[in-house]
């Protein structure tokens, strides 16, 4: 198990994301008082920290009028576990909320007559309403949680910790390896590439980095912390425009069809695979 961290001095954004925030004894105060206590025990009045800054600072009414600009959230359904995906006629402030409903810290969102989860749990995000609804473009998948592990966990809290992670992203890599199915018979003649196969797909991700964050990271809202992790964000996607945006609206910068192959997705997320190659029109996939 890895010691806490000790800083002294003016803590940098990489330092504070260093931190094992499970050592810090509030953080044990409320994994034990969580592991007896449901959200509903301890809010019964169901406050949510998130509502009030949604309702400041988004238009929902504006969004639901859009008809250029898309916006897609993801809940899961906790009586029947099937994801709804809530488009913009359906945005509020509770569809965003249902979308972020981690339950074992907030009570259930109920819209509609029902309860809803975060929508991670069937949808992380939901590839197939996405790409069904879409002309021919560039689809960017923008990686936030680290795909690779350098270990094995071996205590009981990375276990769980790595556990969580897997069970998030499980769903993604699900849809994606259909998409990829899908792609390797576009290939193969069986499927029409004008109606399957009109999406180039590009990755983007600051993997080495994210892997370096313990999964309590998430609960670090350590102002120094977010503002490392908005540089790393800039700092990522302009390295990757820089070697990879030319491909943009020609051909995709990574092979998702690897994946039936169980190429690691680290692998190529980066564009390695589209990078090496000459624009084809095999390579808008």
């Amino acid at each position: 198990m890895t010691a806490p961290a000790r800083i002294a001095g003016p803590m940098t954004g990489e330092m504070a994301g260093r931190l094992r925030l499970e050592f810090t004894p509030a953080y044990a105060f409320w994994d034990a008082v969580s592991r007896n206590l449901s959200p509903y025990d301890l809010n019964p009045w169901r406050y949510n920290p998130l509502r009030a800054p949604l309702e400041e600072m988004v238009d929902f009414e504006r969004l639901r009028a859009q008809s250029d600009l898309q916006v897609m959230v993801c809940a899961t359904n906790v009586r029947t576990a099937r994801r709804r995906v809530f488009g913009n006629s359906e945005l509020s402030v509770d569809a965003v909320l249902a979308s972020a409903c981690l339950p074992q810290l907030y009570p259930a969102i109920e819209i509609d007559g029902e309860a809803y989860w975060d929508g991670g749990y069937t949808g992380n995000p939901a590839i197939a309403p996405l790409v069904q609804g879409m002309p021919a473009c560039d689809l960017m998948i923008v990686r936030v949680d680290p795909v690779n592990r350098a270990d094995a966990p071996r205590s009981v809290r990375d276990i769980q910790d790595r556990v969580r992670e897997i069970g998030f992203n499980s769903t993604f890599w699900l849809e994606l390896s259909a998409v990829a199915l899908i792609l390797k018979l576009v290939d193969q003649g069986f499927l029409p590439r004008e109606q399957f196969g009109r999406f180039r797909f590009h990755a983007i991700g600051a993997g080495a980095e994210m892997e370096k964050l313990a999964a309590s990271s998430k609960l670090n809202n350590h102002k120094a912390f977010l503002e490392h992790l908005f540089t790393l964000g800039r700092d990522t996607a302009e390295k990757w425009l820089a070697t990879n945006g030319g491909a943009l609206g020609k051909r995709s910068t990574v092979d998702l069809r690897k994946l039936l192959d169980d190429t690691p997705f680290a692998a190529f997320e980066h564009g390695s695979y589209a990078s090496s190659k000459s624009p084809s029109s095999k390579d808008t996939v």
